[in-house]
């Protein structure tokens, strides 16, 4: 037990003012993310990744919801303990340690910080992919590989590389800004602690700012594991374009490939037999495209796999525990 207890009335007002703050910034950043982080259902080419993401998007809605509490249970208990000492007399000042310097010049110190309270709608980084279509001639010439080999181009690339990469990025850019958010909270607090142990000391003093500092501690692990989730969020769907765009591009040149065999095709044997040599080769060109698109997935896996580490950061049973009188 310290044998003395300091507190400048005035100031731990203000930092129990601080600690409610950053209780409510949470609250507005939890309401941030309900609000715009809420679709899983991306297409068939970014499935696997809903899958991960919808894994872990409510965990980490219930993690923001749970610090609010936690958070405001640590200002109630500050709260508790500045009305303590406003009450004290000789035997409560005994209690809270044996000499008590108890002051109050009416005045707050400064706690100062920028956290971020205003927060836009979040705004997507990609445009939407278009519905495939080849246009005519090429829609006729894609059923000349359809018809070699059975493999309906059309429906294929319609199905995977239309993708809701519009959302993904969207909510890549509201994850950024909830990571700067809670970020933000961690440097508030973190003044905040500094300031007030200038002039609150002793036990109390010590176990909250204690806490706090934990809490400052988990903040900012937070924000940075926000600001993955968002990474994650925006190299994918960037990624995703780039994959559709070279699928397309490779598609389009197999069937351009079929359209000049298919000049061709007038000339007895030797034209049917170009034309359906060409029409396998344009069908590599398509499978090609696909080895190009499972590579993509491959990279996908990876980012699912990271997804999944963080569900075991983002939990809401590694926040702090509530203060004991809170």
């Amino acid at each position: 037990m310290s044998n003395a207890t300091t507190v400048e009335l005035g100031d731990l007002r203000g930092y129990a003012d601080v600690v409610d703050d950053v209780s409510g910034y949470l609250r507005k950043t939890s309401s941030f993310a309900d609000s715009h982080c809420t679709r899983t259902d991306f297409g068939k080419l970014l499935d696997p990744l809903a899958a991960g993401y919808a894994s872990l998007l409510p965990q980490i809605k219930q993690l923001l919801a749970d610090q609010i509490s936690l958070m405001g249970a640590s200002a109630v208990a500050i709260d508790r303990t500045l009305q303590d000492f406003r009450t004290t007399d000789g035997r409560e000042a005994e209690r809270h340690g044996g000499r008590a310097t108890i002051t109050d010049d009416g005045r707050s110190a400064t706690y100062y910080g920028n956290p971020l309270t205003d927060f836009g709608s979040p705004s997507p980084t990609e445009s939407e992919l278009p519905e495939i279509d080849f246009g005519f001639p090429f829609d006729q010439l894609a059923r000349a590989p359809e018809t070699v080999c059975g493999y309906d181009v059309r429906r294929e690339v319609t199905d995977w590389l239309v993708g809701d990469v519009v959302e993904v990025s969207k909510q890549s850019n509201a994850w950024y800004t909830v990571g700067s958010a809670t970020s933000s909270y961690s440097r508030y607090l973190r003044n905040a602690n500094v300031i007030v142990a200038k002039t609150w000391t002793g036990d109390a003093a010590s176990a909250t700012i204690i806490r706090m500092d934990e809490w400052k501690e988990i903040l900012d692990k937070q924000g940075i594991d926000f600001d993955r989730v968002a990474k994650h969020l925006a190299d994918i769907a960037a990624d995703a374009v780039e994959m559709a765009q070279l699928a397309i591009d490779l598609i389009l040149f197999a069937l351009d490939t079929v359209a000049s065999a298919r000049a061709s095709q007038w000339i007895p044997i030797y034209g049917r037999a170009k034309f359906a040599m060409k029409a396998w080769d344009a069908f590599h060109k398509v499978k090609e495209a696909w080895d190009k698109i499972q590579m993509f997935l491959d990279v996908l896996s990876l980012i699912v796999g990271y997804l999944e580490v963080l569900y075991d950061e983002l939990n809401p049973v590694n926040l702090p525990a509530a203060p004991s009188n809170g």
